[in-house]
C-alpha cells in the first residue's frame, strides 16, 4: 500500500502507541521519509532493532539521515527483502 502524504503527528502518535514495553525489535514497511521511525526509535531499548525499507528515493535519503545504531535502512522493493 502507498502513501499520498506524509504522516500527520497525530498519526505517528497512533502508531507509535501501539508499541508495548517489550518490543525490541521492529520492521517498517514503507518507512517513508522517517516521522515514524524516529519515534519507534525513541521507544524501543538500547538493544533493540528498528529495519525500515523505502523504496522511494527521495523519500529514502531523508530516512537514512537517521543517525542511530539501532536503524538499519534499506532502499529496497519489500517484496524483494
Amino acid at each position: 500500500m502507498g502513501a499520498v502524504f506524509l504522516s500527520s503527528k497525530h498519526a505517528v502518535k497512533s502508531v507509535v502507541k501501539q508499541l508495548k514495553p517489550g518490543y525490541k525489535y521492529i520492521v517498517e514497511y514503507g518507512a517513508g521519509n522517517g516521522n515514524i521511525t524516529r519515534e519507534i526509535l525513541k521507544k524501543i531499548p538500547a538493544s533493540g532493532r528498528v529495519v525500515a525499507i523505502e523504496l522511494n528515493k527521495p523519500l529514502f535519503k531523508k530516512l537514512s539521515e537517521i543517525k542511530d545504531k539501532r536503524l538499519l535502512a534499506l532502499n529496497k522493493d519489500v517484496i524483494k527483502v
